[in-house]
């Protein structure tokens, strides 16, 4: 974690370049392959670019800009793997994939319930 100068909001930066640089490991390898599986790669990037990119998510004050990036890197992804424009919805409720600010929360529920 990155915390930006001068305050307490964390820089999600890294972890969206990490996000960008996994899932495109991820999606070099699977287009090396004559079919298109969407589920597999959506599937690869919810377990290890997800992951990382929400590593330590529990202690994040993300204001409205730095949540809107980490929401448009997944946005993203899903866009890349459906081959959907920029003005087209990816299919992120057929996946069973919420907001990143949704998951946020959900993680941060589930933490401070345990402690």
């Amino acid at each position: 974690m990155y915390f930006k100068r001068g305050s307490c909001e964390i820089d999600v930066s890294p972890a969206v370049g990490k996000f960008y640089v996994q899932f495109n490991n991820i999606m070099a390898v699977l287009s090396t392959g004559k079919q298109n599986n969407e589920l597999a790669a959506v599937h690869l990037m919810k377990s290890y670019c997800l992951s990382s990119l929400l590593c330590a998510c529990e202690m994040w004050s993300l204001n409205n800009i730095s949540a809107h990036n980490v929401n448009v890197a997944l946005n993203n992804s899903f866009r890349k793997i459906f081959n959907c424009c920029w003005r087209e919805s990816p299919e992120i409720f057929f996946c069973r994939t919420l907001s990143v600010t949704y998951i946020v929360d959900q993680r941060r529920i589930l933490f401070y319930k345990k402690s």
